[in-house]
């Protein structure tokens, strides 16, 4: 099994914020795990801190030395396929080489507030896009209009270090989604929100059935913490956790809302169903889905995640517990899982 770790918080209100972000990157390059992915955001407080997962790994790339720079993910039928290719094509430049993908349709309508006309189709626009970026990071052209109306062949500079990027295709738990990255010979990113652990080794064995014996790399993201031997980790990530779930509703909520459904709005107001969906959630990620709990635990969980067929773990630790212990936790983690 490979280990990463990945970024997806909710946005915190001080100063610093990338702080912490700098730092167990740091750590993670130094301990030996294989990339850190960061993600892009929604128009909302939930991910709010990385506009842009490309600024965010040319950072990452002055500032450490190995790991891998990873988009988990980069919503490309927001954007223009030639400036993704660009933008990461600049950064592997920066890192030397470090930088992959895992390109996603989006699913917020909200967030499609820059490219409105993309939304009802994003899975087809994302699929196009990819082999657009595939052209352009070979050293390929496509065609595009220029301001007088003429057609024009353009490619990208600067040209990247490595001759081509490897790529994921992020999947809530969509069949579909993981047979198409099958037909297209990219790994798969997912996670345990939409899916639990039978239906992911399903969606694995379709995965593979479409793969026609090619390599194919299984990423599933964890929330992540290994407690000190002794701690009561459920109390230690409560808390944390369930701001964290509250933040992610909240982001639900909006879409929905967005789309006229007024009835998401009130039932968001009520308190107290909110918080005992909050408890179930909780409940739910912390015993079957999580990586959240003591080393044997977290080995437990890694066996079984492996059985299904994942083939790395994206470890998720900014999720709300104060820096020192995000640290600690990484470092506990490392010494028992990649050493």
């Amino acid at each position: 099994m490979d280990y990463s770790i990945m970024f997806f918080s909710s946005t915190p209100r001080q100063r610093g914020r990338y702080d912490l972000v700098l730092e167990a990157s740091r750590l993670a390059d130094d301990l030996g795990f294989a990339a850190v992915w960061v993600p892009e955001r929604h128009f909302g407080d939930f991910g709010g801190i990385f506009p842009n997962p490309a600024v965010m790994a040319a950072h990452l790339a002055a500032s450490t030395r190995h790991i891998g720079l990873r988009a988990g993910s980069v919503i490309t039928p927001l954007h223009e396929s030639i400036r993704v290719a660009e933008e990461w094509s600049m950064v592997d430049n920066l890192s030397g080489g470090r930088v992959s993908v895992s390109i996603g349709s989006g699913w917020n309508a909200n967030d499609f507030a820059l490219a409105p006309d993309r939304f009802a189709d994003r899975r087809e626009v994302m699929w196009e896009q990819f082999g657009e970026l595939r052209t352009l990071w070979s050293g390929g052209q496509v065609e595009r209009r220029n301001g007088a109306g003429e057609t024009l062949r353009v490619g990208i500079q600067p040209q990247p270090v490595q001759a081509e990027i490897p790529v994921w295709a992020t999947s809530g738990g969509s069949r579909g989604t993981f047979e198409q990255a099958g037909r297209h010979r990219v790994n798969v990113l997912t996670h345990m929100i939409g899916q639990d652990l039978p239906a992911l080794a399903d969606n694995i064995a379709a995965y593979r059935g479409q793969l026609g014996g090619a390599d194919g790399l299984v990423t599933l993201m964890l929330h992540t913490y290994a407690g000190a031997i002794g701690e009561d980790v459920r109390s230690t990530v409560g808390e944390a956790m369930r701001g964290y779930l509250r933040s992610a509703l909240s982001l639900k909520q909006s879409e929905l809302s967005g789309r006229g459904r007024s009835d998401v709005s009130a039932a968001a107001e009520d308190e107290e169903m909110v918080n005992e969906l909050l408890d179930v959630a909780f409940d739910k990620y912390y015993e079957h889905g999580s990586l959240l709990g003591s080393v044997e635990k977290i080995g437990e969980m890694i066996e079984r995640v492996g059985s299904a067929g994942v083939g790395e773990i994206a470890c998720l630790v900014d999720f709300g517990l104060p820096p020192e212990a995000v640290l600690d936790g990484i470092k506990r983690f490392a010494a028992q899982f990649l050493g």
